[in-house]
């Protein structure tokens, strides 16, 4: 449990010097250029969010065997989380809205019988069908 604690203090801290390189504005409106670089070039701040949560993604494969959900509401980011997934190869499923009602459900029998498919990407709207 300390291990996992650790890991989300790490993401926490991750996230949180990336929204103070940017803006600063940490509201819920996602805007592509949100800050500058002392030498000018700008900030994406969702791809900082997304590169903390890929590294948190690994950190977490890494850490134990355990099997973990992962939520997203915005496809750049789920698309983040899969790719993170991918470069740790490891075993997954993801539900999203291009996934067909019928397929959800044994997608989900995979993740939960399937050893080796230890990640869930999960689009919320999808995932709440």
């Amino acid at each position: 449990m300390s291990r996992a604690r650790m890991l989300n203090d790490t993401l926490i801290q991750h996230i949180h010097s990336s929204f103070a390189e940017g803006s600063g504005s940490g509201h819920g409106h996602h805007s592509v250029i949100a800050g500058q670089q002392p030498h000018g070039e700008m900030i994406d701040t969702d791809t900082c969010r997304a590169g903390a949560v890929k590294d948190y993604i690994k950190m977490m494969l890494e850490a134990e065997q355990l099997k973990f959900l992962v939520f997203a509401h915005h496809l750049t980011m789920l698309q983040a989380c899969t790719e993170a997934v991918i470069e740790a190869k490891a075993g997954y499923i993801r539900i999203d809205g291009s996934v067909p009602s019928s397929e959800r459900i044994q997608l989900v029998h995979k993740f939960q019988n399937d050893p080796e498919t230890r990640v869930a990407i999960l689009s919320i709207l999808a995932a709440g069908q």
